[in-house]
């Protein structure tokens, strides 16, 4: 895993997937709309693997991926986390400070 330096990797656009996305290729794929989802979520993985984009990871996944019983799914995500994943990092005093402003004045892209 890699670990998000400032100054870093600044163009490339970050995505966060949730746990249930992380998992969604290892769902039955007879419906359509699991394997379109299926789908969209490889191809995020394809760019992540690319450096076309960077897929952040939190402490809700590793929180969330630890409690899941399927040991198959949670050594699939972990290894993924692991892979192509990039820790993030939050500086405490400026979230809270960004999270005083009214959210007009707010700017969610950087």
């Amino acid at each position: 895993m890699t670990v998000h330096q400032p100054g870093s990797s600044q163009s490339l656009k970050r995505v966060y997937l949730d746990v249930r996305a992380l998992n969604r290729p290892l769902d039955d794929q007879s419906q359509m709309r699991i394997r379109l989802e299926t789908d969209a979520v490889l191809l995020i993985f394809s760019h992540v693997r690319a450096h076309t984009l960077q897929m952040v990871v939190s402490p809700v996944h590793r929180r969330e991926v630890s409690a899941n019983p399927d040991l198959a799914r949670r050594e699939h995500v972990q290894v993924l986390l692991e892979e192509i994943g990039t820790e993030a990092t939050v500086n405490l005093v400026q979230a809270r400070e960004w999270g005083r402003r009214p959210l007009a004045t707010r700017s969610w892209c950087g």
